[in-house]
């Protein structure tokens, strides 16, 4: 059975558009993002694209692949600090100074066939864990 992911395509003029991607048509295409690209007009700006797919089990999966701010961010080397909401706390080590309540990082991507944001703890380290969206109460630019 094939893969088959729901694509939320958001534009900056408020309009938005749904897509349906295979996991072999987003490989051919490189990434999702790419084919996401390919299918589209060109005139209108993205703002955001979210991913979904559906699970049996656990239900659904859904990957924010590209945010216009978050993508800033990322390419300015900007130091984020993200507020957890109640019960969302990170435990990890580096957010135990502060209760689990903030988390303070660098945005990267991942270079799978769904491009996700990493959250890269460091600005020496080569890799992170992707970035939680769930329990998000803000998100800013620090430096």
């Amino acid at each position: 059975m094939k893969e088959v992911y729901k694509a939320r395509i958001q534009f900056k003029d408020g309009t938005s558009k749904n897509l349906r991607v295979t996991q072999e048509q987003a490989q051919k295409a490189g990434n999702i993002n790419n084919f996401i690209c390919s299918n589209l007009d060109g005139k209108q700006e993205i703002k955001r694209v979210l991913v979904v797919r559906k699970r049996t089990t656990k239900g659904i999966f859904a990957e924010l692949t590209y945010d216009y701010i978050i993508e800033g961010w990322r390419k300015n080397h900007n130091r984020i600090e993200r507020v957890n909401k109640e019960g969302y706390g990170d435990y990890s080590g580096y957010g135990c100074k502060t209760d689990g309540k903030i988390n303070r990082f660098y945005i990267g991507k991942s270079t799978g066939w769904i491009p996700i944001y990493l959250e890269i703890l460091t600005n020496c380290s080569t890799g992170g864990g992707s970035l939680f969206l769930k329990g998000l109460k803000s998100i800013k630019a620090i430096a």
